[in-house]
């Protein structure tokens, strides 16, 4: 009997599955483990549940999905080692004399020693990679830390400090929630009890970080902007296939087409039965399985932004997430509040045809929406995949 040997695109196709499958295993575990306690804030009631879009959950997912979460989408399409944008190695910047097969130092024209990185990613795969600031990491840290909420200050110690709290206060309030605080206890190992204790830190960068405020606006921006459109720059260093958004999803994702030889002729299998193939160009060659993020998350997410009535952000919003003019006139009124962003606004998008605009009722009464938030980022990966 004849062995079969999986193609490419059926082992990425299997991977990608495999992933879904363990982040779907991962929220049923969490959303049992809530059930149980009924003392929790955030319980749920069915799977489709969502959290609600406090600072503190935007300020993580802002910094998660940025800095520290690998694309998923990007995972099926490359094998090379994923490198976080936070924090940067230690040995980034080192370099050693580079040695010939034989184990000797390898010399220029000029006698000059030949040197190369240490860091065997940067060597052979991201020369030139980028890293999020020290200041910029301070005042998301910052921010966390006013917020007081301790699944946000649990989840930010697992997955972006990758170490406890020194600071007694602010393990104290984790503890207030006993499902995290159980999580915060396995997860992280103690810390060892001769380091110095650093202090309270929630007012430790407020006096020297010259940036943009984290308003309410600017994180659910950069929440969603981050996590669902913007292109990974470390990727694009060193990849040719094609970016693809979490969200929208392309139109014609599902459609599909008969499988046509070099002739131009319909190819069947040996059942006689019709080839076909995703009519998607980036879906049949790229990310056959790739996922996208729901159109509730998105309503949430607009809501939300409405709510906050700051233009610089509806401004960005509508040119970078929505691609097009607000209909709703009292909200680009707002956004005429600011000299400089309304002509901004203008100036990027194409005024709408006004025949486009009857019947659509553009976002009016949006403004006092409310969404109810997304799925729990319990985990690696869980911050923006839908359940």
């Amino acid at each position: 009997m004849e062995s079969y040997e999986m193609t490419t695109d059926e082992l990425q196709a299997n991977a990608a599955t495999q992933v879904v499958e363990a982040e779907n295993k991962a929220i049923d575990e969490v959303l049992t483990e809530q059930r149980k306690n009924k003392e929790d804030p955030h319980a749920y009631t069915v799977k489709s549940s969502m959290l609600p879009l406090t600072n503190a959950r935007l300020a993580y997912e802002g910094f998660f999905s940025a800095y520290v979460k690998e694309p998923h989408i990007w995972g099926q399409a490359t094998a090379l080692p994923w490198l976080a944008a936070f924090p940067q190695p230690n040995d980034w910047h080192l370099k050693r004399a580079k040695l010939d097969a034989n184990g000797n130092r390898q010399y220029d024209a000029n006698g000059k020693l030949l040197e190369e990185y240490v860091n065997e990613i940067r060597r052979l795969h991201f020369p030139n990679a980028a890293f999020v600031s020290k200041a910029r990491y301070d005042q998301y840290e910052a921010a966390m830390l006013e917020t007081e909420e301790p699944i946000w200050l649990c989840l930010w110690s697992i997955n972006v400090r990758k170490c406890r709290w020194k600071d007694k206060d602010v393990e104290a309030i984790i503890a207030q929630d006993k499902f995290w605080n159980s999580r915060y206890n396995l997860d992280l190992p103690p810390l060892d009890e001769e380091d110095e204790d650093e202090g309270s830190r929630a007012n430790a960068c407020s006096s020297r970080i010259r940036m943009l405020p984290l308003s309410r606006g600017r994180l659910i921006y950069e929440s969603w902007y981050n996590s669902y459109v913007k292109p990974h720059y470390l990727w694009s260093q060193v990849t040719d296939a094609p970016h693809l958004p979490g969200y929208p999803q392309p139109n014609n994702w599902h459609l599909k087409r008969a499988k046509l030889d070099a002739n131009g002729n319909r190819q069947y299998d040996a059942n006689g039965k019709l080839l076909e193939e995703y009519v998607n160009e980036i879906r049949r060659l790229h990310f056959p399985n790739a996922a996208f993020v729901s159109k509730a998350r998105y309503d949430q997410y607009e809501a939300a932004m409405l709510e906050t009535e700051e233009p610089i952000w509806l401004c960005l919003w509508s040119i970078n997430v929505r691609k097009c003019r607000w209909k709703d006139k009292d909200v680009e009124a707002i956004i005429a509040q600011d000299k400089f962003w309304n002509s901004r606004y203008n100036t990027d998008l194409p005024l709408l045809d006004e025949e486009e605009d009857e019947g659509d009722g553009g976002q009016s009464g949006i403004l006092s929406a409310r969404g109810d938030g997304g799925t729990p980022p319990s985990s690696p990966g869980l911050a923006n995949v839908e359940a």
